[in-house]
């Protein structure tokens, strides 16, 4: 056997042991064992060595290019020192850095930074923010990251990785074209350029006018905005005007986005701004969706807009039942430069999710579609209800001819041979029309107009004598009055009713759940029959007994309970199929809460917790109005009208009026503040 020994050489724990073979004598097998061989022939021995070290090598000036990258950085007000150690102390702040980053990005702010940062924890989060902005930031997508985590050679002030990332932001910003290693890149270039010059005895002082090459790519062919439409042309206009009608219901259409006298715009284009930055649009989801939205209300910067609309887009996307176009196809930057498409497709889907209709299919060919317009043209403007016609006396064979002078004439020839369905409006008095002759009322050549008058006056005192009398006031047309157009340009089937108390005057809610309800008034019937300005909105001085027409055409004064009732029903809560149910002495209604709960749900746009939603007993009934109250009492414009749960449990009419007035006042919407001021102007203080 062969003797071996290992000698271990103590090192300092710090550096780890590195074995060496010393002398090592091979025996021959073939001989025999020489006793003069000793262990010391076959000895290992350790040595210590030290580990080599990457240790990258400073410069001690700056060549051509990083003064070419210094003096771009003077572009944006970075002025930085030409001395390396300088140059380096200046670099472990971050603070240059962080304004170059903030200058070049037009931003206020990169969050998480301090431009006046003085101690090395400062430093670190200014180098770490930077990083991660470059990182996360989509202008910067396409940047190299050989260097966009080196967060400990930037603190330490490492001049080449600092210029480096310089110089990768400089060609990103230039022409968004990556390269593999650009720092030696346009070093060899820089060389070549001063080596002709040179070449051709011209001077290389001063500053360098070198460019790197960059090779622009022309952006892609974007379609006309008439060929991305999903709908055939005829009916974009429809489902613009549907969907500013639905906004204006809402309650969130911009004061600013009507038009001269209050009528509503026909297209989208006013409020494109206003979804742009975001606010708008999250106006819109919330209430919409009934959530709530964390936003910027005064975006100022790109990021902030962004911001906005990525947030609102968020939730849709999270939304059940959403298109599969808006949830794949919907881009925030589209929406950030006021695409009318995606806009208008977007909140197209967000209204199908409000009415709970089926989205649209994603496989469905364009240019095949058809949009959801529930606001169409039939029910913007609705077609007022028949008049009821007085019935005649006596009822001619024939009908009148319809040339306008040839019926002048008849009814004139008729007059003279003494009729009773001719009433003349200017003088007020009837004429008998037994002697009508056949030849008049079948249109034949009938005597003038001005004879037939003079005639008239002629014998008037012989037929008042003899047919009966009329007061002047009476009047009767053969034909019936023009009816003038609901609200002019602005016609909503909800219509303005107006009462003694100036705080209730407001647009009727639309009816909910209409298939349900039999009972309930029509939205095509509820029509102001007169009051009604060319303007839209009208004043109210017009006429001061407003009122409305229910199923069988009977003339309705709404009062308190009605009105509340429609409000109630505007804001989604399920009020019984009698609008009427608050004008009875009891409301048995409102002893489960379930009313009361709805409406305080709906007006604060959050869930009322631990309520019964199915209330069996009296006592479950008593805890859902406490609950319900409870909320309105948190609310500091709620002016508490001394109204108790057990007020309300028993059904009294006039505390729960009491009750849903103050409710009312506490809680008021944007659109009764804006028919408010179209209805009632501001006056000048004298």
């Amino acid at each position: 056997m062969h003797a071996t020994a290992l000698r271990f050489v103590r090192t300092p724990k710090t550096t780890p042991p590195y074995f060496v073979l010393s002398s090592v004598s091979t025996p021959d097998k073939t001989k025999p064992l020489d006793n003069t061989q000793t262990a010391k022939d076959f000895v290992f021995t350790t040595e210590t060595k030290e580990p080599s070290k990457r240790k990258r090598q400073a410069k001690s000036t700056l060549d051509l290019v990083s003064r070419d990258l210094l003096e771009w950085l003077e572009i944006f007000g970075i002025f930085m020192s030409k001395d390396i150690k300088e140059l380096s102390s200046e670099i472990q702040t971050g603070i240059p850095f962080v304004t170059f980053i903030t200058t070049l990005c037009n931003d206020d702010r990169i969050r998480g930074t301090n431009t006046k940062a003085t101690s090395p924890a400062a430093f670190r989060q200014n180098w770490s923010k930077c990083l991660q902005y470059l990182r996360e930031d989509h202008r910067f997508a396409e940047m190299d990251t050989r260097h966009l985590y080196d967060l400990e050679d930037l603190i330490h002030g490492d001049v080449t990785v600092f210029l480096e990332i310089v110089a990768d932001v400089k060609v990103v910003t230039a022409s968004f074209r990556p390269f593999t290693d650009r720092i030696d890149l346009l070093t060899n270039r820089k060389k070549k350029s001063e080596q002709a010059m040179q070449k051709k005895g011209i001077s290389t002082d001063g500053r360098s006018t070198y460019e790197p090459f960059t090779i622009e790519k022309p952006p892609p062919p974007v379609p006309h905005e008439d060929e991305r439409w999903p709908y055939p042309d005829d009916e974009v206009d429809r489902l613009q005007r549907s969907l500013i009608h639905w906004l204006f219901t809402l309650g969130v259409l911009p004061h600013e986005a009507l038009q001269e006298g209050g009528s509503l715009p026909t297209t989208i284009d006013p409020i494109v701004d206003g979804v742009r930055t975001g606010v708008l649009l999250c106006h819109i989801v919330e209430a919409a969706l009934r959530v709530k939205l964390t936003r910027q209300f005064e975006p100022k910067t790109e990021a902030m807009k962004r911001h906005n609309i990525a947030e609102a887009v968020k939730k849709l996307k999270e939304t059940h039942n959403m298109s599969q176009r808006c949830v794949q196809h919907t881009d925030v930057e589209s929406i950030l430069h006021g695409d009318r498409v995606t806009i208008a497709c977007l909140l197209e889907d967000l209204h199908r999710v409000v009415d709970k209709k089926p989205p649209h299919l994603s496989n469905e060919p364009a240019r095949k579609q058809h949009p959801y317009v529930p606001f169409d043209d039939d029910t913007l403007y609705p077609a007022a209800p028949p008049q009821p016609q007085p019935v005649p006396a006596v009822q001619s064979p024939q009908p009148l001819p319809l040339g306008n002078q040839t019926r002048a004439n008849a009814v004139a020839a008729s007059s003279v041979a003494g009729t009773n369905s001719a009433w003349i409006s200017a003088s007020g008095f009837m004429i008998d029309d037994s002697t009508a002759s056949e030849s008049t009322m079948a249109g034949r050549d009938a005597p003038d107009i001005y004879s037939a008058l003079d005639s008239v006056m002629a014998n008037l005192p012989a037929l008042s004598s003899t047919g009966p009398t009329v007061e002047p006031t009476e009047m009767r047309l053969d034909v019936p009055q023009p009816v003038e157009p609901f609200c002019g340009d602005v016609a909503d089937p909800i219509p303005f009713m107006s009462t003694s108390d100036p705080t209730l005057d407001f647009i009727g809610p639309p009816v909910i759940n209409a298939e349900e309800s039999s009972a309930r008034i029509p939205r095509s019937q509820l029509a102001i029959t007169n009051g009604v300005t060319a303007g839209g909105l009208g004043t109210g001085s017009e006429d001061p007994e407003r009122h409305t027409l229910n199923a069988d055409g009977e003339v309705v004064v709404p009062t308190e309970g009605f009105i509340l009732a429609e409000w109630m029903a505007r804001l989604g809560v399920r009020v019984p199929e009698n609008q009427f149910f608050l004008e009875s002495e009891t409301i048995p209604e409102m002893a489960d809460g379930l009313i009361l709960v709805q409406l305080v749900e709906a007006l604060q746009m959050a869930d009322i917790p631990n309520v019964s939603r199915a209330p069996k007993r009296r006592a479950e009934g008593l805890r859902n109005i406490r609950l319900a109250l409870s909320v309105l009492e948190d609310n500091p414009r709620f002016k508490d009208p001394a109204v108790t749960a057990e007020d309300v449990l028993e059904g009294g009419r006039e505390g729960i009026i009491k009750l849903l007035l103050a409710a009312r006042k506490a809680y008021p919407t944007k659109l009764l503040k804006l028919y408010k001021d179209q209805r009632e102007p501001r006056r000048s203080r004298a």
